[in-house]
């Protein structure tokens, strides 16, 4: 029986992807970027493949891990939050003698692309200033790679809100249109978030949200170099049709405005 085009393509995915695993297991750190660069032609799944590998290995490591004592000047006071991406931290600035976040890379997203998306949220947010939107205080390094340092929301995520139960209509809308009011902002600035959901919503102990996460905004006038086509940019049941579709010149403001439909829905 002859194999068909798709049956080769994805033969080269799990080649290429079974090479980058045994490599990560063999306690090297390859470059997604560069992975992805010698395999172009089959970018989009090869991508989404390799970006899990790193993902679930950095989770591995990190499990056993302790806190480090300090992060540049800042205390590390414990653990806020971890992520596929990375993992939060409390700090205490000894110079302002004021507790904040810190945002770490997991080493697994150390290339190229990933450190851009990284620096990017730290870019991205910093343009905006607004009550509903997490303050960006700087970006610090640290052993030579790069961490955020925000403002602490006292709280839980949107996420964990919902777990515990449906919104009072009245409730679920007052708390979109705030959302809504600190897109707008974002947008009037620019910035598409890109991945609005309820895990980058932050409420307050006032119920008031907060957006956080800029790390796959984009500028609205920025040409796309850092992702490839095809590629998919955010989180699936929250994306717009035409982010699912992996068509990155078409997402704008409304890609935003879809992915908080959604939120409100599961509000």
């Amino acid at each position: 029986m002859s194999t068909g085009p798709m049956d080769d393509l994805d033969a080269r995915v799990d080649q290429a992807a079974d090479e980058f695993l045994a490599r990560l297991q063999a306690g090297e750190e390859p470059s997604v970027a560069a992975y992805l660069q010698a395999h172009v032609d089959i970018a989009g799944p090869l991508g989404r493949r390799l970006r899990l590998f790193t993902a679930l290995h950095g989770l591995k490591k990190d499990d056993g891990e302790r806190p480090p004592r300090t992060l540049g000047k800042f205390r590390v006071l414990g653990i806020l939050g971890r992520g596929t991406f990375g993992t939060v931290y409390r700090g205490l600035d000894p110079d302002l003698s004021r507790e904040v976040a810190l945002k770490v890379p997991r080493s697994g997203f150390q290339d190229f692309g990933e450190r851009e998306r990284f620096l990017r949220e730290a870019r991205s947010a910093a343009r905006l200033n607004h009550p509903g939107i997490v303050p960006i205080y700087e970006i610090a390094i640290q052993d030579g790679s790069p961490f955020i340092v925000s403002k602490v929301i006292e709280g839980k995520s949107l996420a964990d809100v919902i777990k515990t139960g449906p919104r009072e209509p009245r409730e679920a809308a007052l708390l979109a249109s705030r959302i809504a009011e600190a897109l707008d902002h974002a947008h009037a600035q620019g910035v598409i978030h890109r991945d609005i959901k309820p895990a980058n919503i932050l409420v307050d102990r006032s119920g008031d949200p907060h957006i956080s996460d800029f790390g796959l905004a984009r500028q609205a006038e920025e040409q796309v170099t850092v992702t490839l086509e095809g590629q998919l940019i955010g989180t699936p049941a929250y994306m717009s049709p035409e982010q699912a579709a992996g068509r990155h010149d078409a997402v704008d403001r409304r890609s935003d405005i879809y992915s908080l439909g959604v939120v409100l829905y599961e509000m």
